[in-house]
């Protein structure tokens, strides 16, 4: 942890980039901290699974986390903007997708479709209204001829 665990020591930067997104700078500071416990690869950054873990575990409420991921991917804001869809929505969309990869057959080929299906069914765990699933499902790069194809449809 090192000198970030010393009570007065305060990183410019992160107290910077703390208020300007919102969040309390101790409560960032402290949730810096304590990231880097759930680096489980050793990786020396954190996952977006990884991070998701460490946010839940420093008790931030649902807002703070959105906040706090918008600053860690400034881009996700843009895109959120670009799909129609609430930051706090495509948050919720980016996390739940993270990690997803298609299935693999017998010799090591991604089976077709299998990806998709997983998407979809993240998107549609979602507790959003219908309309706000098409957005999502459009932003993940699927076309209107399948649309009828979602599981909310």
């Amino acid at each position: 942890v090192g000198k970030e665990a010393v009570s007065d020591y305060q990183p410019e930067g992160w107290i910077a980039k703390a208020q300007d997104s919102g969040v309390d700078p101790a409560d960032y500071i402290l949730y810096r901290v304590g990231a880097d416990a759930y680096d489980a690869d050793g990786s020396g950054g954190l996952s977006i699974g990884e991070r998701a873990q460490a946010m839940e575990q420093a008790g931030f409420t649902q807002e703070e986390q959105t906040l706090l991921w918008l600053m860690e991917y400034p881009d996700w804001a843009e895109a959120a903007d670009k799909a129609g869809v609430s930051d706090s929505v495509y948050v919720a969309y980016k996390t739940a997708t993270y990690g997803l990869t298609a299935d693999k057959d017998a010799e090591g080929n991604s089976i077709s479709g299998s990806k998709k299906t997983k998407v979809l069914a993240a998107i549609d765990a979602l507790d959003i209204p219908a309309e706000e699933k098409d957005k999502l499902y459009f932003a993940a790069g699927y076309g209107a001829s399948s649309l009828n194809e979602a599981p909310w449809r």
